[in-house]
């Protein structure tokens, strides 16, 4: 009896995480988002756009070549910034490939939201045994997807885990880069907005 309540619980334990893991929206489509809190409530919804639209010009070097939207009364940041991956192909090779994405940031009094969807990646051209390959797009659910992600005999396909975890790990990383500067403290912000130095 103990062994089956075990196994029930162990079993229960794994569907709970295998719900958690789904990283894809209604639309079966891959997306991150989360609402964060700045450490002070009392932050404005301009301090808070203003630390937002930081945020972006720090991570991307320059807002201006990635923000297409940046209204301050809506309190909303938009930009399609790119990065690469790195793929292992096997025998010591690497792929490098672009992956896309659309970043959204909205503002309230002493709170934001981060959402990052719309990801897709693009190859390289490159050249094989003299014939041109020309440049792919392909989606995160052609790649990991349940049905995707495994060969007939269950195993794991290698490049394909390597997108998955690649591209979970960068959108992770924006996240918890986007919540650590938002969670700043402000004075440095409204410090170098003003003229008076």
């Amino acid at each position: 009896m103990k062994k089956i309540l075990i196994i029930i619980l162990f079993i229960y334990s794994a569907i709970l995480c295998y719900g958690q893991e789904s990283i894809f929206n209604d639309k079966g489509k891959l997306e991150y988002s989360e609402v964060i809190n700045t450490n002070d409530s009392n932050n404005s919804k301009e301090l808070v756009f203003l630390k937002a639209k930081s945020w972006f010009v720090e991570t991307y070097n320059s807002s201006k070549a990635v923000l297409e939207i940046e209204d301050k009364e809506l309190g909303v940041l938009m930009g399609k910034p790119l990065t690469h991956l790195y793929i292992s192909i096997g025998m010591g090779s690497i792929f490098k490939t672009r992956m896309y994405y659309t970043i959204k940031v909205q503002v309230k009094k002493g709170r934001c939201k981060i959402s990052i969807y719309n990801i897709y990646y693009k190859s390289y051209s490159s050249y094989t045994n003299g014939v041109r390959i020309p440049e792919q797009i392909s989606y995160p659910e052609q790649w990991f997807a349940k049905d995707n992600l495994y060969k007939k005999n269950g195993k794991i396909k290698k490049i394909n885990i390597q997108y998955k975890e690649k591209t979970i790990k960068n959108m992770k990383d924006l996240i918890a880069s986007f919540e650590t500067f938002m969670k700043k403290d402000s004075t440095i912000i409204e410090n170098n907005q003003t003229d008076d130095w």
